[in-house]
């Protein structure tokens, strides 16, 4: 195996552990913002407290290795995005913060202002959290104004209509599995907000989801080249997407949670796959000239350091996914 191999294979391993981060974080930010629509006093929000007070301290773990894992195999991309994506990341920061601290120390005071104040804190930082997320992932695959590896252009630049179309569909998608995660863990008969606001919900995912793979199309020319243009069975992904995010439509009707969840979670993971996918063999496209992008190959670590990260990563990371099972089996049972 050579260094090109190498990295490519970690360009795809860190899309992947994105998606298994995302897979986690979107039901417990989703829960977050659902409980903006309680009261705190009321005993149903402490339900929903505690129906994920247990697992959102592990799931930051896979935030650590996405973004880590970025620097440690791939550190000129994270140079160049820390310095385009400074605020995002450091909204990004402190919502975590803020979404963590807000879930262990709503009760640690019987005061009702404190109570009813961290709560708002927790459904706001929730919300900043998943949408940031969508707006520094949309980034990575368009690309940024880059030429001479420098950014050329405002910050602002990368508030783009994908990029607010993507942390959109994390927020809608979020919100969803949220709701169902509630319903799994609470029951069906436990009282959130309306079925009808739900459906709305799931529609405007759908709608959301076209409308960003319109984008990379049509305004990025993304699927133009690339892996995309030579191999057209690639497009089995993004028509998979597409399809994933009708069906949840589909099974929230239905009442089939466990599919809805299901299909939430594969349907996100395939437009994160649709998208990097296209935009190899760059792990930071340039939007003002393509050959100012920054390869995957020539931003990678040395050989030497990928494989010291690669046998480190395949004796640790087991360990997480195995614990982490462990936990969703012994705490995710109904509440």
């Amino acid at each position: 195996m050579n260094h090109e191999i190498l990295a490519n294979i970690w360009y795809f391993v860190l899309v992947l552990v994105w998606s298994i981060y995302l897979s986690q974080e979107m039901f417990v930010t989703g829960v977050g913002m659902l409980s903006l629509t309680f009261k705190v006093d009321d005993i149903s929000f402490k339900k929903i407290n505690e129906s994920v007070g247990t697992f959102w301290d592990g799931i930051q773990v896979w935030l650590i290795v996405a973004i880590g894992g970025l620097f440690a195999t791939f550190p000129k991309a994270y140079g160049l995005t820390l310095q385009a994506l400074y605020i995002p990341i450091f909204l990004l920061l402190f919502s975590v913060i803020f979404r963590g601290t807000s879930i262990e120390l709503i009760y640690k005071s019987d005061d009702s202002k404190w109570q009813k104040f961290v709560s708002k804190i927790w459904g706001i930082s929730s919300f900043i959290l998943i949408f940031i997320e969508g707006i520094y992932l949309i980034n990575l695959i368009v690309g940024l104004p880059i030429k001479n590896q420098l950014m050329t252009e405002n910050f602002l630049t990368i508030f783009s209509r994908a990029s607010l179309l993507m942390g959109l569909l994390l927020v809608l998608s979020a919100i969803s599995l949220g709701y169902t995660w509630i319903k799994l863990t609470l029951g069906r008969d436990f009282k959130i907000i309306s079925k009808v606001s739900i459906l709305w919900i799931s529609g405007a995912a759908v709608f959301v989801v076209a409308l960003i793979f319109l984008s990379l199309t049509n305004e990025y020319k993304l699927f133009e080249v690339g892996l995309f243009s030579t191999n057209k069975l690639l497009w089995i992904m993004p028509i998979a997407s597409m399809i994933l995010y009708i069906l949840q439509f589909v099974f929230h009707l239905l009442e089939k949670y466990v599919l809805m969840f299901i299909s939430i979670v594969l349907g996100l993971s395939l437009v994160l796959f649709s998208g990097f996918t296209a935009s190899f063999p760059f792990i930071l496209p340039s939007t003002i000239s393509l050959n100012d992008g920054l390869l995957i190959v020539d931003a990678a670590s040395s050989f030497h350091t990928l494989k010291i990260i690669s046998g480190v990563s395949l004796v640790f990371l087991p360990i997480v996914i195995g614990y982490q099972l462990w936990k969703y089996i012994s705490f995710g049972r109904r509440i």
